[in-house]
């Protein structure tokens, strides 16, 4: 019997859900001035956020390529 398919919403909020120093230091980064947010205000504290969940979702870091904004 194949196991139960899992919805790829499903894998995204697991992986958001194990980044939690990443998400934190992100949505810190955005709220500290949230009047004056601008493109690529943030872009250090997203792109780790952005790995974490790549490294949780694919499990493999050699994989992993950045995508540029």
């Amino acid at each position: 019997m194949t196991p139960p398919r899992i919805r790829p919403i499903e894998k995204f909020a697991k992986a958001v859900g194990k980044c939690t120093t990443e998400a934190s230091e992100y949505g810190k980064c955005v709220v500290t001035d949230y009047n004056n947010v601008y493109k690529d205000k943030c872009l250090e504290q997203f792109m780790k956020l952005q790995k974490c969940v790549r490294v949780r979702i694919i499990l493999r870091p050699s994989l992993i390529t950045p995508i540029t904004p």
